[in-house]
Formats: C-alpha cells, sequence, structure tokens
C-alpha cells in the first residue's frame, strides 16, 4: 500500500523521514525508555504523518507536527506498554520511568 501517491511528494516524504528519525528516536526513546519501544513509536508516528502528508508538506515544521499530539490520540505516544518480567506470571503496565503500576 502505498501513502503517499504523488512521486514528488513521496520523495519529499522519504527526505523528511531521513531528516526527521533521529530525532523522532531520540524523543521516543526518552518518552518509553527502550530502544525497541521507541522504534515502534517512530514507524507508528512515520506511518500517521505519511497519511496525512499532503496537508503536513505544507506546514513550517512537519517534524513538530509529528511529535504533537491529535485529537485521535497523541502521534508520538509514550503510551505504556504490556511487560512480562522473566519469572513472574502476572502482567503489569510499566510508566515511562520504568515504575510498575499493578
Amino acid at each position: 500500500m502505498e501513502l503517499v501517491r504523488n512521486k514528488a511528494a513521496s520523495r519529499e516524504f522519504e527526505r523528511f523521514a531521513a531528516a526527521a528519525s533521529d530525532s523522532l528516536l531520540r524523543t521516543g526513546f526518552l518518552m518509553t525508555g527502550n530502544a525497541k519501544d521507541a522504534e515502534d513509536l517512530v514507524q507508528e508516528t512515520l506511518l500517521k504523518v505519511a497519511r496525512r502528508w499532503n496537508r503536513v508538506r505544507s506546514m513550517d515544521h512537519p517534524a513538530a507536527y509529528a511529535r504533537r499530539p491529535d485529537r485521535s490520540g497523541p502521534v508520538l505516544n509514550p503510551a505504556p506498554r504490556t511487560r512480562a518480567r522473566p519469572g513472574n506470571r502476572h502482567r503489569y503496565w510499566v510508566d515511562s520511568r520504568g515504575r510498575r503500576d499493578p
């Protein structure tokens, strides 16, 4: 499935994604404390931005748009992820600072 249909817009989005991904990855890591979760968040974020690229590309700061929450939920979202620790039978939420929430 091609999210950005126009070839010129697609190349522009690819340049944006290459330029913004490191910054988004750092932000994601600061929010989650986990590199794999940060990578997942960046991919989800870039997919959401790609779906809206025709509108986002005309903005002054598209990377800022990628970080901001919108009405359908945060784009770069530090949502708690379910984690199971080895030796524990129960699953629980871990917040962005690694604190357990039963």
